[in-house]
């Protein structure tokens, strides 16, 4: 079959296609997420997405061109289709996101309550959401069902993948889910696809220390590759936490009142190797070195607009076998069972604009399963690392290197 990528700005996205058709039903309906009231975040998933985030960075990154990618969206998208898995591929896969067999109920507990715990702040937007789109007259596995609706509060909806109105039912729920800011994720659906699996991810914080829109001047800012680029320079003199390092310097920016998300600009020194900066990202104890003192920040505004093909970096870090049309398992995902899916393909669009209010921020992480068939000052006028982070549990919802913010 032809598999079809989407235009996709805001939504996670594992699509399922399938030569043919069969029987049985589908369920619709939204989920509402059910968290017990003493349910905790597994310490060891959070560090393994956190560990998984740095590492998909890392390979993903390039020192001469912008990067952003959004690490919770991608670890979201790959932990619900961990649950259709089995065999040697579900061993490849959990490796590949820090968990082992015996931890899926502690994964999806863990997805389950950042969930809910993320999505809670009073005074900073941040939405995700996920659906299940399946063919008429195909069930869904009942297991895979209970686990989607209950851990990961997806809602179910049976639509006929040949029907043109499909697309528009579809891209109203992702318009609806994004506050409008996506309404054509959808163009143009394969009539082979039997399920779409969908997440939208939705952030919009204005800073808790807002810069002064007046105060805004344009600076030269140099590139990764020595080229001066004039941009223009939001600057603001307040207590911000501050640190120094082995190579570079960081600084935080909350946002909100209650400063529940914060984004972490990292300025590496000019004589410093820049990858020095993720090396240490591994560990989030670095964070609690950041001391609050009065600090200058002089920070450009930007917008970056990324397409990354994830599947050749997953390859990378041991997830082989999902990939293979011959090997793959993927027996959870159909009442009716069988194999011949495969993982045809992984890729994420990430979008950010960061103003003198705050920051918009959207991602999208397509997987495509197949059938076989004092003051001090910071000045980033060269490029700079950012990490933008849920604060409780250190989620990274977002990581950027910004080598030219004028691109």
């Amino acid at each position: 079959m032809v598999h079809r990528w989407y235009k996709i700005l805001v939504p996670s996205v594992l699509a399922l296609g399938l030569s043919g058709c069969g029987t049985g039903e589908g369920d619709n309906g939204d989920a509402a997420v059910d968290v017990p009231e003493d349910a905790e975040p597994s310490a060891d998933v959070l560090d393994a997405q956190r560990s998984f985030g740095v590492e998909l960075f890392q390979k993903a990154w390039e020192e001469d061109r912008n990067t952003l990618l959004s690490p919770v969206s991608a670890y979201m998208a790959l932990a619900m289709t961990l649950n259709g898995a089995d065999g040697d591929t579900h061993a490849e896969m959990a490796e590949t996101l820090g968990v082992t067999e015996n931890e899926m109920g502690e994964l999806n507990e863990t997805m389950q309550v950042m969930l809910a715990e993320m999505t809670s702040s009073e005074d900073v937007t941040f939405e995700l959401a996920n659906s299940i789109w399946a063919e008429e007259g195909r069930a869904v596995d009942e297991d895979f069902h209970q686990v989607m609706e209950e851990y990961y509060d997806a809602s179910f909806h049976e639509v006929d993948f040949s029907d043109p109105a499909t697309e528009d039912t579809m891209n109203d729920w992702v318009s609806d889910e994004t506050n409008g800011m996506i309404d054509d994720l959808v163009d143009g659906l394969d009539p082979d696809m039997v399920m779409m699996l969908v997440n939208a991810l939705y952030f919009q914080g204005d800073w808790t220390l807002p810069f002064d829109e007046e105060a805004t001047y344009e600076e030269t800012f140099t590139t990764a590759s020595g080229e001066e680029e004039t941009v223009n320079m939001m600057t603001e003199t307040e207590d911000y936490a501050y640190g120094t390092f082995d190579g570079y310097e960081a600084v935080e920016l909350p946002y909100g009142e209650n400063e529940d998300f914060s984004m972490i600009a990292a300025l590496p020194d000019e004589d410093a190797d820049p990858g020095d900066v993720l090396n240490s990202w591994q560990d989030p104890e670095w964070l609690e070195e950041l001391d609050e003192q009065e600090v200058q920040v002089n920070f450009p505004s930007f917008e970056i607009e990324e397409d990354n093909v994830l599947h050749p970096i997953l390859q990378e870090m041991s997830m082989i076998e999902a990939f293979d049309s011959e090997a793959a398992e993927f027996p959870h995902l159909f009442a009716e069972g069988g194999g011949g899916f495969f993982i045809s393909g992984v890729q994420q669009m990430t979008k950010m604009e960061v103003t003198e209010e705050g920051t918009e921020a959207a991602a999208a992480t397509g997987v495509g399963v197949t059938s076989v068939s004092s003051s001090t000052s910071m000045t980033f006028d060269r490029p700079f690392f950012l990490l933008l982070m849920e604060n409780e549990t250190k989620t990274p919802l977002f990581m950027g290197y910004v080598e030219n913010p004028a691109d």
